[in-house]
C-alpha cells in the first residue's frame, strides 16, 4: 500500500499571530470540506471539494478562538469551540455561512452529532447531551460527568466513545439520552486524545501511547444485511431486529454472539453464508435457507440448525420437498440406515417426531432446486456423532454424518 499526495490545502488565513492554520478538525458531507482552524483569522472554513485536484474556498468566518471539531448535520455544522462554547452554524447557502446560536456551557473540547441529539464532550464537565431538533434553538437534556477529562467524542450505535484524557477511552449507553450511563472503559498508556469507531474497533489516539487498536461489542438494533466477511470479539442483536447474512458473506464471532432478535442466513447452488460463534446467549431465533438441488442429482446434507423436527421442517417448507408421486406422505428426505443398506424416506404420518440432530446426515432433494428453511438452535462447541456397524452385507459400515455448524 503506497498513499499518494493528491492535493495541499493551505487554511492560513494571514491574520497574524500564532496558531493561525491549524487544521484541528475536519468533516467531509457530500462534496463539501469543513475546516475547524484553531485560533486566528477565519477559523472555521467551507471548500468545495467536488474536484480533489481544484479545492475551492466558499467561505470562512472567525467565531472565537480555538475552533476544535466539527460535525455536520443537514442545514448546519457544529464545531467544538472550547471557551467560546459550541457554535451551532448554519451552512445552507455554503458561500453565505454564518452563526445561527451558541451553546456555552464553560467548556466545549469534542462534539459528535446524530439525528436529533448533539453529543459534547466537555473537559473537566464530560458529557453533555443537546436535543437539537431545531438547531437555532438546543436544549440541554441528558449529562454523565466522567473521572477524567473529557477531550472528544464519537457517537456509534446509541453509545458514545469519550476520549477522557488520563482515564482512556470512556463508553457510555446514550440510548436513553435523558439518563446516559457507563457501559465500560479502557485504560489507554497515558492521555486518551481521539477516538474512531469502525466496525467493532475503537482506534484511540493516546498522547504518550500512540495508536491504540481496541476491540469493542458491537450491538445492531436495526435491520441489517452483511454482504461480505465480518468478524467481531462479542455481538448483540437485539429484540425485533432482524441480521440477514448474504450467501456470500460470514459472520465469525470470537466472544459472545447474544441474540435476541432474528438471523437470517442464505445461500444459493455455489454459495453458503456461515456463522461461526464462540458461545450463545439470548432467546432470538435462527433460520438457515439452505439450497437443496433437484431429485435429478439429490443433495447429502446435515442441517445447519438443529432440534427441528420433521414435522416442523414440512411446515416451513410446504411442497419444496420432493415427495412421493404414488404417496404423497412420504418424501425424499432421510439418514441412511445402515441395516437396511438403503436411504430412509420419511413419512408425514409416522416420522414427523424425527428430529434434525446435529451432524447427522440426511439425503434430500427438491423439484427443480430450492431452499429449505432450516429453524433451531446452532453448535459452539464439539458434536459427538456415533459410527454403528450395521447389518446389511454390503453397507453395514457406512454412517451418514454432516458438519454440525452453519458454517461453510
Amino acid at each position: 500500500l503506497s498513499p499518494s499526495l493528491v492535493n495541499t490545502v493551505d487554511t492560513n488565513t494571514d491574520a497574524g499571530g500564532n496558531w493561525q492554520s491549524l487544521a484541528m478538525g475536519i468533516n467531509v458531507d457530500g462534496n463539501y470540506l469543513y475546516v475547524a482552524n484553531f485560533k486566528n483569522g477565519e477559523n472555521f472554513l467551507v471548500y468545495d471539494a467536488t474536484d480533489l485536484n481544484n479545492i475551492t474556498k466558499l467561505d470562512g468566518i472567525h467565531i472565537g478562538d480555538e475552533a476544535r471539531k466539527v460535525d455536520v448535520s443537514g442545514n448546519y455544522a457544529y464545531v467544538a469551540n472550547r471557551h467560546n462554547g459550541l457554535k451551532i452554524i448554519d451552512i445552507s447557502d455554503k458561500s453565505n455561512i454564518s452563526v445561527s446560536t451558541t451553546y456555552d456551557p464553560g467548556e466545549v473540547r469534542g462534539v459528535s452529532v446524530n439525528g436529533n441529539y448533539a453529543y459534547l464532550a466537555c473537559g473537566n464537565d464530560g458529557l453533555k447531551i443537546l436535543d437539537v431538533t431545531t438547531p437555532s434553538s438546543p436544549n440541554l437534556i441528558g449529562s454523565y460527568n466522567t473521572d477524567g477529562y473529557s477531550e472528544d467524542i464519537t457517537y456509534d450505535n446509541e453509545k458514545v466513545y469519550i476520549s477522557d484524557s488520563s482515564n482512556g477511552m470512556v463508553i457510555i449507553d446514550v440510548s436513553n439520552a435523558n439518563s446516559p450511563s457507563l457501559l465500560g472503559t479502557y485504560d489507554s498508556p497515558d492521555s486518551a486524545q481521539s477516538t474512531f469507531i469502525s466496525d467493532g474497533t475503537a482506534y484511540v489516539g493516546d498522547f504518550n501511547g500512540g495508536l491504540q487498536i481496541v476491540s469493542v461489542p458491537v450491538t445492531i438494533n436495526s435491520d441489517t444485511t452483511l454482504v461480505s466477511d465480518k468478524a467481531y470479539e462479542d455481538l448483540t442483536i437485539e429484540s425485533g431486529t432482524i441480521l440477514t447474512i448474504d450467501s456470500n458473506a460470514s459472520l465469525n464471532i470470537s466472544g459472545t454472539l447474544t441474540n435476541n432478535g432474528s438471523i437470517v442466513m442464505n445461500s444459493s447452488s455455489n454459495e453458503y453464508s456461515s456463522l461461526i460463534a464462540g458461545s450463545k446467549a439470548g432467546s432470538g431465533t435462527y433460520t438457515y435457507n439452505r439450497y437443496v438441488s433437484d431429485t435429478n442429482t439429490f443433495d447429502i446434507i446435515s442441517a445447519p440448525f438443529t432440534g427441528e423436527d420433521f414435522d416442523n421442517l414440512l411446515s416451513n417448507n410446504s411442497g419444496v420437498i420432493y415427495d412421493n408421486p404414488n404417496d404423497a406422505t412420504q418424501f425424499v428426505y432421510g439418514p441412511f440406515d445402515n441395516d437396511l443398506g438403503a436411504y430412509v424416506q420419511y413419512d408425514s404420518d409416522t416420522d414427523g417426531d424425527e428430529t434434525m440432530d446435529a451432524g447427522l446426515g440426511f439425503r434430500t432433494g427438491t423439484d427443480s432446486g430450492a431452499t429449505l428453511a432450516f429453524t433451531g438452535t446452532f453448535e459452539t462447541s464439539n458434536v459427538t456423532e456415533p459410527i454403528t456397524l450395521g447389518s446389511d452385507a454390503t453397507y453395514g459400515r457406512w454412517n451418514l454424518i454432516g458438519n454440525p455448524f452453519p458454517s461453510y
